[in-house]
């Protein structure tokens, strides 16, 4: 928690209070809180006096004191002073964001320049998911005091969380500018270049990091990732080696290692993962390792062994997240809902504006095989997993049934807004992200031109897989449960069966069992659905260029052969009950 800006106002006949403010400041806060509230019991009415306690009382762990002590401070000098967004702070790190919300909200409406106050509100905002509200005051926070690296910092988090992310880069890009010394600036800007395939600017930034942070394991391990998403599988190896040797509690490096590494190179980290699970490091870092330990034991053969370390995985990564499947139940009937009322498809296009591909599905059911097919076409640019789609649905639509035509030409204008700047405009283009599945009624009411492919797979190993993976992205929540998985997909497949009613004309369906089993039939078959032209290239997706960004990037390098959807059969014995659930609903 931040220092109050001036605790106590000093006067030379209180020598008590020079003390207090002499152990306040060199972080002396039980000493400091001890002689506080002896002050005030002679001095009960001093506001900068109870801040001084507040502070000190959190600093030691006495939280309910320092709630009591702001309280008090608030009171004696009224709603909306500088105590009440020290408040504020505090309640938002104990998570009670409401009481954060309106400690801040009392702050800005007696004082809305308090770039402090808009800063710490965007925050909060943003952690409840309200991403619009957290932009528009994130920006306010930047505009009063544009001078703070920090400000700018959550202002590039808030973009990035929102799918912009073009301005998330910039953001990132003007914090690195105000505090070139602070690695996190770096780390933030060199991220949000893989984010959005900027390989060479990311490798730019990188090298400027490294220049002055040779030992520092987490540009080491940014640089594996960017390469590991090229297909330079034995740089990234390096990477994430001298990322394990200069910090061994890299939880992230390990299991990202594992993911490019064979199976024979396991053992150069097996130790030193074991080791690190010894040490109890925090659970959402021990739910990282957790699912690096289970590629070992399945290296092994110890199948029971490894699928302990992925339900305590699982398990570790839902609780970190939070998730209750509640919330998607509610947002695919609020979905459903839009679709049963009237809708007025927009038809409104422009010949100038390139064509968008959506590749739909459960995710690892195929579709990243499916983006490195059409990358290799010539008429296609890949753009990977854009996250843009689920929030310009967000922001044009409030209400819950039907859809004008108005809408749907905003919505389409507003994606294509969104998507980010390539060096040539393309003339068609892929948007990778699996979960537009729940959208697809929004997309094929609002873009006439757009294409829509559903990859569908093996159910049994479409959610094997799911379980069977660390996602890094904060919505998939529903992967780390066998219960949840279930019923996701039974919901998955009843929002596919709408669509298919009412949308079926403008869905093109790829079955990946029949792709790799026939690889040029399939591949053929799909060009020709998708309108397009013949392209040898299509055939070998193992060549495409473009940056993988998901966890299948080291699978796509590969040619395409049968027997994938077969691994979740050594887990059987132990997953057979839930998988055999989620058979049945095929």
């Amino acid at each position: 928690m931040p220092q109050p800006n001036t605790p106590i106002s000093l006067h030379k006949s209180q020598p008590d209070l020079v003390h207090i403010q002499k152990l306040f400041e060199k972080g002396s806060y039980r000493k400091a809180l001890f002689q506080s509230k002896k002050a005030l019991k002679l001095l009960p009415e001093r506001p900068d006096l109870h801040g001084v306690a507040a502070h000190s009382a959190f600093q030691v762990g006495n939280v309910d004191e320092a709630i009591n002590h702001y309280k008090t401070a608030i009171s004696i000098q009224g709603k909306g002073g500088v105590y009440s967004t020290q408040l504020a702070d505090l309640y938002a790190k104990m998570g009670d964001f409401d009481a954060a919300i309106t400690h801040f909200s009392d702050r800005l409406r007696t004082t809305p320049q308090d770039a402090r106050a808009c800063h710490g509100l965007g925050q909060v905002l943003s952690q409840t998911g309200k991403r619009m509200e957290a932009l528009t005051i994130l920006a306010e926070a930047v505009q009063i005091d544009p001078t703070n690296p920090k400000y700018f910092s959550s202002l590039g988090r808030a973009f990035r969380d929102a799918g912009m992310t073009d301005q998330a880069l910039n953001s990132f890009e003007i914090a690195r500018q105000l505090d070139p010394d602070d690695v996190v600036h770096y780390l933030n800007s060199i991220r949000s270049c893989y984010s959005i395939g900027q390989a060479a600017r990311g490798f730019e930034i990188l090298s400027e990091a490294e220049e002055k942070w040779p030992k520092d394991a987490s540009l080491q391990a940014a640089k594996g990732v960017i390469l590991a998403a090229l297909g330079q599988k034995e740089a990234a190896k390096i990477a994430y080696l001298t990322a394990i040797s200069l910090d061994p509690n890299n939880s992230g490096a390990f299991y990202n290692y594992l993911n490019v590494a064979s199976q024979q190179e396991y053992l150069k980290v097996e130790a030193g993962l074991r080791a690190l699970l010894k040490q109890n490091p925090e659970s959402s870092d021990l739910g990282y390792l957790q699912f690096a330990l289970a590629k070992i034991e399945q290296q092994h053969g110890h199948y029971a062994d490894a699928y302990q370390a992925l339900k305590t995985g699982n398990r570790l990564r839902k609780a970190h997240l939070n998730y209750d499947i509640s919330q998607d139940a509610s947002l695919f009937q609020d979905i459903k809902a839009q679709f049963d009322g009237e809708v007025t498809p927009n038809t409104t296009s422009s010949p100038d504006d390139p064509t968008p591909i959506f590749i739909t599905g459960l995710p690892r059911s195929g579709t990243t095989l499916t983006e490195a097919i059409l990358a290799r076409h010539a008429r296609v640019t890949p753009m990977g997993e854009l996250g843009v789609l689920s929030q310009v649905v967000r922001r044009c639509y409030t209400n819950r049934t039907g859809l004008s035509a108005k809408q749907g030409a905003d919505l389409r204008a507003e994606y294509l807004a969104a998507i980010p700047e390539t060096d040539e405009k393309p003339d068609m283009f892929t948007d990778k992200m699996p979960l537009n599945f729940r959208l697809i009624g929004y997309i094929a009411s609002a873009m006439p031109t757009a294409q829509i492919i559903h990859v569908q797979r093996d159910a049994r190993a479409n959610c094997w897989s799911i379980f069977n993976h660390y996602f890094s992205s904060t919505g998939m929540g529903f992967a780390y449960d066998p219960d949840d998985i279930v019923q996701y997909y039974h919901m998955y497949k009843d929002l596919m069966d709408f669509w298919m009613d009412r949308f079926g004309d403008r869905i093109v369906t790829l079955d990946y069992e029949a792709l790799v089993a026939d690889q040029e039939k399939t591949t053929r078959n799909l060009i020709k659905d998708l309108s397009l032209t013949w392209d040898d290239n299509c055939l070998t997706p193992e060549r495409a260029d473009h940056m993988v960004r998901t966890a299948s990037a080291q699978q796509v390098r590969k040619q395409v052969y049968a027997g994938s959807s077969q691994t979740w059969r050594a887990f059987e014995p132990f997953a057979g009950d839930w998988l055999e659930r989620v058979k049945s609903l095929d």
